[in-house]
């Protein structure tokens, strides 16, 4: 008999998951409600689809610029092109303050 080979458990995908994450958001925010595996999945994929197009948008102003790195600014220009409205100012305040932070921190 041919020796048989142990299964082992498959690794995940290389997709980050942020379902625990936006699990623990969601808790503090709505302590008595909950979320199903099913949204948790949803949710995942639209952030790993919106965190895509950002990086081509980003990748996108930068070679226009004819320059091979990422900036600040060309992360900043993604995130205006794709929302609209108080989440885009929220999100580029939000992200202007977390470089500054990691510029100071450097």
């Amino acid at each position: 008999m041919a020796p048989t080979k142990k299964r082992t458990a498959s690794k995940s995908s290389k997709n980050p998951q942020y379902g625990a994450y936006l699990l623990k958001i969601f808790k503090s925010v709505h302590p008595d409600c909950s979320l199903s595996r099913d949204a948790c999945f949803v949710i995942d994929g639209v952030i790993d689809d919106f965190q895509t197009r950002l990086i081509a948008k980003s990748l996108k102003a930068a070679s226009d610029e004819g320059k091979s790195t990422l900036k600040g600014k060309h992360s900043r220009a993604a995130t205006m092109a794709l929302l609209s409205g108080e989440l885009r100012t929220h999100a580029v305040t939000n992200g202007e303050r977390s470089l500054n932070k990691y510029v100071q921190a450097t």
